[in-house]
């Protein structure tokens, strides 16, 4: 997994204060509401400001993200990035599985664990009907006599049929029998679904809730289970309860020891500012020794060539002396033979020395360099600190400390006092909740468990899955659907896939068919939840035996146009095109004012009081994030979301998005046919969250011309059509009318009476109201435009000048001339440079399909047409709306960094993105190239990868536009000088044909 980077994964953190940790790492806390499933202890690498440090996640307390780094990044971190390995928590359970393999664990029922994995084992015939199941169906019944009777039990339980209640009698019994229940899942949302369910159907008829008997371990997701039990059922709520006396008493001591530390600050600064004189000291001894060592090194090689020259000169003295002796007197003499032999190996013994003594000098002289800044760091410290006494600073420290250590040891002892409350209130509870994860991560919180639940069994990773099941002493219930979502498993590898990518129920040999054998399994068929017509959109998935009961109860219907059971907002008549963020994933704007509209004028009508209501979900990240801004302004009452995040929930209404548009093909996800197909599985998911309404948003043109024939999306979409109603877009955003925003303008518009309805602009009318709402502008304007001409900029020109004299801030973001379609470059440049020259920032991509118009960060345009380029004629048509949340969401999917926040756009759009080349300085496109995003420079060609722009300079030389002229020496053709991943190096211009290389 990590070969194929499925384990990399990114967190962008703002605005990070720095924290004492009372250790050698630095602390810094982070405000975090992300998705991202982080856990304490988590190693990960830290990037701010292209300075990289290790470091682990301290703790996650809420919505506060705590991280412990190797570095010191000074009081305030503005922007850091978090890379953490997808396979952490896998690592870790791997770790606690070897330690119960190697029976370091006691405890662990490997035996029950292995059966449920492989449904080993035979049915035990279940006893006589128990008290507790009165008010279930047979179905339901045979259910909970079949789970009390066998130590392993699969509940299947399609959407709406009763699961949580069959469960919730299961679990009556089992506490009447003094039974401890562990209850878990794949996510902190699903464990909150059947607990809410659990406490609603408990409450009132038990003090099973109110006596600390359910209790909730880990986050809390689900916002009606946070806001109406946390005090009942979290180990934090049932402590404050209990330990009043105590939290008072704490809450007393606390700003005792905050005036304590604040008033010891100073003293403790100064004596860590001397422990950083100490060690600035020792390196500058540390320094001067190797100075000496080096100077020694020095004068030894030197000596050595001096002597080995005097051994050259002796040797041809001696020669010379042989050659003009007599022959008598050579025979007393050595052989010249021999003697030059002796030059020989003395010339290349001067060779060798002579060769040593550059480095080292230059080692002599790195470390004289070396030992001067570092004895200059030691005295400007010193200096510094020479108003200074330490022994007054360490005295007043130690008299801060006697002051603070009996209100730490206090504090301690009531922590202590807490702890055994909660290991009390933990040890006392008939069901524990938690996610399966939580239960490998924190092992020593769970123990002693007669039964184990796993609810939603079928997205929960086998290994996991297979852990929490040996954590039952008697017996295991698997509990969910198999036809719903599977474990999510980032890998290529089929091996590893095969291995922890299955669904229990798969690998149990619980499905429908001749080939699946029903062994210890039952499976519910009357569901409670949906009207039927939308129960008959999802029968076939569970071989048509999936029925809708006649005791359901209906609730009151929803405002005209909407009030079918089925209902479609076709958006064929606008044409919207689906984008991509920098991640890939696809959002639609058209989409999101839609579904804005809708839920306003339910609003309106008074049909969204609670979170219950409404919900809206979408198969992908982008699109939910931007619908989550798009519907902020009904604050908690209406989720949106993804899919996979609505898996155990439900809502009166349910609108789900599908955002896919002028796409060449539609989403993986809407290409399923099977019923096992895990786009079929996700819209399984989605339609079933709804009781009443189920109301999908799509261009139906689109999706007919792309879908495959036997699409299970292509029946869903063919049988609401001919069940339901299908509304038109257009109708959904003339429900709020954009006539009002337009009189703020102050300008009268020749527009048509659809424009004026439903904010579709045609160019000419496009062309009018963008000039006025330009000119409104007060600080900011930004546009986004798939080409551009010199024709559409001088229409703006006198506009922008007028506006840039008054202060506004204007971007444009296009395409580089070379990837202008088919406007001639120079025309491309003619206009870039035109705008530049007016005082515009400019940045350019290679790639560019948004058309769109920020303005003062709360208008915008978007849709078909481009703005820098569209000539009159055309029939695209553009959007109007007045949102700041909508604008920034959408900002924040335009950014070319990953993961940037809608919040932190606020004051960003207008700012440049692009890098100037480092060269000659001209402009820089952002391109898409085979291995990942990178620079180019519009002028000389300079080249830079766009991660090693964001980590700054010093970590890759980068190729520097011009070198020396050079011809290849095996083919004859010019030499270019590039980059490689061993530095710069001269290529032959003549590659592939001739790949000869030569160093700079």
């Amino acid at each position: 997994m990590k070969r194929d980077g499925a384990a990399a994964r990114q967190v962008l953190l703002r605005d990070g204060q720095s924290v004492d940790l009372g250790a050698q790492d630095f602390g810094y806390q982070f405000r975090y509401e992300d998705e991202a499933d982080l856990f304490e202890g988590a190693a990960v690498t830290a990037s701010v400001d292209g300075v990289q440090a290790e470091g682990k996640i301290a703790a996650i307390m809420g919505e506060t993200l705590l991280i412990a780094l190797s570095a010191n990044f000074g009081p305030h971190i503005d922007t850091c990035l978090l890379k953490v390995d997808n396979t952490a928590m896998l690592e870790a359970l791997r770790a606690r599985l070897e330690k119960i393999g190697q029976g370091a664990t006691t405890g662990f029922n490997h035996k029950l664990a292995d059966a449920v994995v492989a449904n080993i084992g035979e049915m035990v015939q279940p006893d006589p009907l128990p008290k507790n199941t009165q008010g279930l169906n047979k179905l339901q019944q045979q259910a909970v006599t079949g789970m009390l009777a066998n130590e392993i039990y699969y509940l299947w339980g399609p959407p709406g049929t009763g699961k949580t209640e069959t469960l919730s009698a299961l679990a009556l019994e089992l506490i009447d029998q003094e039974k401890r229940l562990l209850v878990c899942s794949n996510t902190n949302q699903a464990v909150d679904q059947i607990l809410l369910k659990l406490c609603k159907r408990f409450d009132g008829q038990s003090s099973l809730v109110s006596d600390g008997g359910i209790i909730r371990v880990g986050t809390i997701a689900h916002n009606e289970l946070g806001r109406d039990w946390a005090d009942k059922i979290t180990v934090d709520g049932i402590v404050e309860r209990r330990s009043v006396e105590l939290r008072d008493r704490k809450m007393v001591l606390e700003p005792q020891l905050d005036a304590i530390n604040k008033a010891a600050a100073r003293a403790s600064e100064v004596v860590s500012l001397f422990n950083q004189l100490d060690k600035v000291a020792a390196e500058a001894d540390k320094q001067a020794e190797l100075f000496q060592n080096a100077v020694k090194v020095y004068k030894t090689a030197e000596e050595n060539k001096q002597r080995l020259l005097m051994r050259k000169q002796e040797l041809e003295l001696e020669r010379t002396a042989v050659v003009s002796a007599g022959t008598l007197r050579r025979l007393v003499m050595r052989s010249l033979e021999k003697i030059d032999e002796d030059l020989i190996k003395a010339n290349r013994d001067l060779a060798r020395a002579e060769s040593l003594l550059p480095a080292a000098r230059d080692q002599r002289e790195h470390a004289q360099q070396h030992t001067a800044a570092a004895a200059e760091a030691a005295d400007t410290l010193r200096r510094s600190m020479a108003p200074y006494d330490r022994s007054i600073a360490e005295k007043v420290l130690d008299e801060f400390d006697a002051k603070r250590r009996p209100i730490l040891d206090e504090l301690s002892e009531i922590e202590a006092q807490l702890n055994d409350i909660r290991k009390t209130v933990l040890d006392g509870a008939h069901i524990i909740g938690a996610t399966v994860t939580k239960a490998y991560l924190s092992s020593q919180m769970f123990s002693a468990f007669d039964v184990v639940v796993v609810d939603e069994a079928s997205m929960v990773m086998l290994p996991a899955l297979y852990h929490a099941c040996g954590m039952a002493k008697e017996k295991v219930v698997i509990s969910g659907d198999s036809k719903q979502l599977a474990p999510i498993v980032l890998t290529k590898q089929q091996a590893i896939f095969d291995s922890i990518g299955k669904s229990v129920f798969e690998t149990a040999g619980i499905g429908l068919g001749r080939k699946y054998v029903a062994k210890r399994v039952t499976m519910l068929q009357e569901q409670y939840r949906m009207e039927d017509p939308i129960c008959q959109l999802i029968t076939r998935m569970y071989d048509n035996q999936l029925r809708t009961s006649k005791t359901r109860k209906e609730n009151l219907p929803i405002p005209a146009p909407f009030n079918a059971t089925l209902t479609i907002i076709d958006t064929s008549s606008v044409g919207p095109f689906a984008n991509r963020d920098s991640s890939k994933s696809r959002y639609n704007v058209m989409n999101a004012l839609a579904i804005r509209n809708l839920c306003r004028h339910f609003a309106d009508k008074g049909c969204l009081t609670t979170n219950r209501d409404i919900g809206v979900a979408t198969p992908y990240t982008a699109q939910a994030k931007l619908l989550r801004q798009a519907l902020a302004e009904f604050g908690n009452n209406l989720q949106a979301g993804t899919v996979h995040r609505y898996q155990g929930d439900e809502k009166t209404v349910m609108v789900l998005d599908i955002p896919d548009s002028g796409e060449h093909r539609a989403g993986y996800f809407l290409e399923g046919t099977t019923p096992d197909h895990p786009g079929s599985l996700l819209f399984n998911v989605g339609l079933s969250r709804a009781k009443e309404h189920l109301i999908v948003c799509a261009n139906l043109s689109y999706l007919d011309s792309k879908l495959p024939g036997t699409a299970f999306l292509r029946e869903i979409l063919f049988q609401m059509q001919r069940k339901g109603a299908v509304v038109d877009v257009r109708d959904v955003l003339a429900l709020y009318p954009v006539v009002d925003d337009l009189r703020k303008l102050g300008k009268q518009f020749d527009l048509s009476a659809e424009a004026e309805q439903t904010g579709l602009f045609n160019e000419r009318e496009f062309d009018q109201v963008i000039l006025a709402d330009l000119e409104q502008a007060q600080h900011s304007i930004a546009i986004y435009s798939g080409f551009i001409t010199p024709q559409r900029v001088a229409g703006y020109a006198v506009t922008f000048r007028r506006k840039l004299g008054e202060g506004v801030r204007i971007r444009c973001v296009t395409r580089s001339p070379r990837k202008n379609g088919s406007i001639a470059p120079e025309d491309g440049k003619a206009a870039l440079d035109g705008l530049e020259q007016m005082g515009c920032i400019v940045d350019t991509r290679g790639d560019i399909h948004e058309k769109a118009v920020l303005i003062d960060e709360k208008v915008i345009w978007f849709g078909s047409l481009n703005p820098l380029s569209y000539s009159m004629g055309t029939s695209e048509m553009m959007v109007r709306v007045e949102s700041e949340t909508m604008t920034l969401a959408f900002a924040a999917l335009l950014a070319l960094e990953r993961g940037a926040k809608a919040e932190k756009m606020k004051g960003a759009t207008t700012k440049a993105e692009n890098p100037r080349c480092e060269g000659c300085g001209a402009r820089c496109a952002w391109m898409k190239g085979k291995y990942g995003p990178y620079w180019e420079c519009e002028n000389c060609g300079w080249k830079q990868n766009h991660g090693a722009a964001r980590r700054g300079a010093g970590q890759r030389q980068t190729v520097p536009p011009h070198g020396e002229d050079r011809t290849c020496s095996k083919c004859g053709r010019p030499m270019k000088l590039r980059n490689g991943r061993f530095g710069n190096f001269y290529g032959c211009t003549g590659y592939p044909d001739c790949n000869h290389r030569e160093k700079p």
